[in-house]
């Protein structure tokens, strides 16, 4: 896990050093800052092995990683990286409440890149939809334009890849930005609630795993979550349901969870059974 660890941030760091050393320089699309930003919680897995107090370090790396995601330019990566670390902080502070703070995580995100980083986001120009419009990316009027533009079959969808065949073009984008509208689109009410009922069942859970306190199982239980809402964050505001993240990734965090949630609460239930007994 080290060395794949440390490999894998070594690559992200120098694809973005020679993105930005390159003419025309596009880090946002060029450099892989999703992936990091999934993976990034397995660092604390490192640390956690060597002591017992890894939150300090471990924030004083996500210092450095948001430097690095900051500078390859992209908002959603930015999101996903602050949700990601409140649910590790809700874990380890066990206040919950603080997952609260994601609204303002996202408006904060949304500010800073419209009027630092990317500052031409950010022009009033006495139209206050398109201002909202100009400051999301655009993403919300592709959304609206999907919405207000739905297939014909609402049970089935369009089918798989027939998207754009059945949609009116769109002057912003040729993809939905959104794996939730995107599998609405393309397989209907009936795929979207086959699709969020297996999510639901691999993380139903999550409180009861929450309250049982088992420290290095649930440790491992919140590090598998965070990297698991990251690309729930990722397929609500960028990528399609037939990325690698939703073809795969998130699969294997959603089973991680399942498996360990259900050992933490088979252990919780053995050790309730045996005080009862005593």
């Amino acid at each position: 896990l080290q060395i794949s660890i440390f490999i894998f941030i070594a690559a992200f760091i120098f694809s973005l050093a020679k993105c930005l050393t390159a003419e025309n320089c596009q880090p946002a699309a060029l450099v892989p800052a999703m992936s990091f930003t999934i993976y990034f919680p397995l660092i604390a897995i490192l640390l956690y092995s060597q002591t017992k107090n890894w939150w300090k370090p471990y924030l004083l790396i996500c210092i450095f990683g948001l430097f690095l995601i900051l500078a390859a330019d992209s908002r959603t990566e930015v999101v996903m990286f602050l949700i990601s670390l409140l649910i590790l902080a809700a874990f380890y502070y066990r206040k919950l409440m603080l997952l609260l703070l994601s609204p303002f995580a996202l408006l904060g995100v949304i500010l800073l890149f419209s009027y630092v980083i990317q500052t031409g986001d950010a022009q009033y120009e006495g139209n206050l939809v398109q201002f909202i419009y100009n400051i999301s990316n655009q993403r919300l009027f592709i959304w609206e334009h999907a919405l207000t533009n739905p297939p014909d079959n609402w049970l089935l969808g369009t089918g798989i890849n027939n998207t754009f065949a059945s949609l009116p073009d769109s002057k912003f984008s040729d993809a939905l930005h959104s794996a939730f509208v995107e599998i609405w689109y393309e397989t209907g009410l009936l795929g979207l609630t086959l699709w969020l009922t297996l999510f639901g069942l691999l993380i139903k859970d999550v409180y009861k795993v929450y309250l049982a306190e088992d420290s290095d199982f649930s440790f491992l239980y919140m590090i598998f979550l965070s990297c698991f809402v990251a690309i729930i964050v990722a397929g609500l505001l960028d990528k399609g349901y037939m990325s690698m993240h939703y073809r795969w990734r998130i699969y294997v965090f959603g089973a991680l969870l399942f498996v360990i949630g259900r050992q933490i609460l088979s252990k919780k239930t053995a050790e309730t059974s045996s005080s009862n007994q005593v």
